[in-house]
Order: structure tokens, then sequence, then C-alpha cells
């Protein structure tokens, strides 16, 4: 059975009180149940406006969390997947806004993960450094003028979820890899990187970092399983142990 009050809708630095209200209705008309607030001010939002607009989802409102930064949220929260947003989609040669649409984005949602799905801000959206903590970023399709008002772009992204949720069969199997299964699968992928890195100039530190970034698109759009990222992290230790081996045997 999927809950969804196992996912987190975030807000990063949000501006304007009456979407924040907004944004607690669309929560409860969907059947959501948490609102977080990254802002070390948050509940200057939580104010006579907000309240107004959040009409039924009133307590979603005041029930919101608020964290200083999302460093702040990630080490208080456990989340297995944390989803960024976007209205400004990069193309295959910039990996950080390589992204997905809402629709593709539930296609593998795991039903047992504890999801956070981050907006930005109503001007500026999220920058590239927030979008580093975000495990895939998801784009809403839209004309040549793509950038929503917030409260629309959330209404959106949780209609999809909503009604994926209503339409799931009773017999689906869910990958359930959590975000300690992908951490650990992350380290072994980047000691091989960095060793690669000591031992040939040719692959820089750029080249390290992209490469880092890129494979945790993957991971993060595949949604793999316990068993998937157990097995590919015993594959990439046997790959670090045998480089490691090689190198010393020719020194």
């Amino acid at each position: 059975m999927f809950y969804l009050s196992i996912i987190d809708v975030i807000l990063v630095d949000p501006k304007i009180s009456g979407n924040v209200g907004a944004i607690a209705r669309l929560i409860k008309n969907f059947e959501f149940n948490n609102l977080i607030i990254i802002n070390p001010n948050g509940s200057n939002l939580i104010n006579d406006e907000s309240i107004s607009r959040a009409k039924h989802g009133v307590m979603v409102l005041k029930n919101a969390l608020i964290f200083d930064s999302i460093e702040d949220l990630l080490n208080k929260l456990k989340l297995d997947f944390l989803i960024g947003t976007t209205a400004q989609p990069g193309g295959s040669y910039n990996p950080l806004r390589l992204t997905i649409s809402p629709k593709e984005m539930i296609k593998n949602l795991d039903i047992n993960a504890k999801i956070g799905i981050l907006f930005g801000r109503e001007d500026s959206g999220l920058t590239n450094d927030e979008l580093d903590f975000c495990d895939f970023i998801v784009s809403i399709p839209a004309g040549a003028y793509s950038t929503l008002n917030i409260s629309h772009a959330v209404g959106i992204i949780l209609y999809e979820i909503f009604t994926w949720k209503n339409s799931l069969g009773k017999n689906i199997i869910f990958r359930e890899a959590n975000v300690h299964h992908k951490n650990n699968l992350f380290i072994k992928f980047d000691n091989i990187l960095n060793f690669l890195h000591s031992k040939n100039k040719k692959f820089g530190k750029r080249q390290v970092l992209d490469t880092k970034r890129i494979f945790r698109n993957l991971i993060g759009r595949a949604f793999v399983s316990e068993r998937e990222a157990n097995t590919l992290g015993r594959i990439f230790r046997y790959i670090d142990e045998s480089l490691q081996g090689i190198w010393k045997e020719r020194t």
C-alpha cells in the first residue's frame, strides 16, 4: 500500500505567504500531509494571508516543519530520494540540469521510500548548488514561456502522483533501495574515479565531478533495488581492488 504521507513537499525560501497557503491547500486536496519550509524565518509566512489561502489545508500549514537550510533538513530527516524541480532544464551536456517529466518520474516511484520534492523560489527557482543535493530533477513540459507559478507547479506534480497512486494494482513489485544503500554504492564508485584521477592526468577533476553527477542522475532515475545497489557496489569494489592490485604489480 502506498501512502502519500511519505512524500514531503519542500519549499525553498518562498517569498509570498499567499503561495505558501495555496500550496497547503493543494497538499490537502490531493491527500498529502507534509509541508516543509526551508527558511530561517519561515514561521513569518504562516500568517493571516496564508491561512486564508489554505482553506481546509490550514492544519497542513500550521504543522509545517521549518529548517534553516537543505543541509539542516537532510541531517535531521532521512530521505531516500530528494527530487528537484526546475523550469530551466539543460541539455545532455549539462548533467546537473538533465531533467525528466512528472509522468516519467512516477513510472518508477517507490512506494516504500521516503521522498522529498524540492520547489524553488518564486523569482529564481533552485540554484545549481541546491539541485546538486537532488537524486534527479523534474521539469514540467510547457511552451516557450515555461516558468509556472510555484503553486501551479506543485499542483501539477501532486496531481500526477495522486492519479498514479489511485491506479496502482495490488500485486505490483516495487524497488526498495534506500539512502544508505545508494550512498554505499556512490562511495565505491567514487573510489574508482578518485583512483583513476590520481593515476591518469587526462582524467581531470572536472571530469571526475561530471562523472559522479551523471552516475547519481542515472541511479536516481532508475530507482534501483537494494539487491541491485548491493550487486553494483560489490562489482565496483572488485574493480577498485583489481585496479589497486594491478598498479602495485606495475610499480
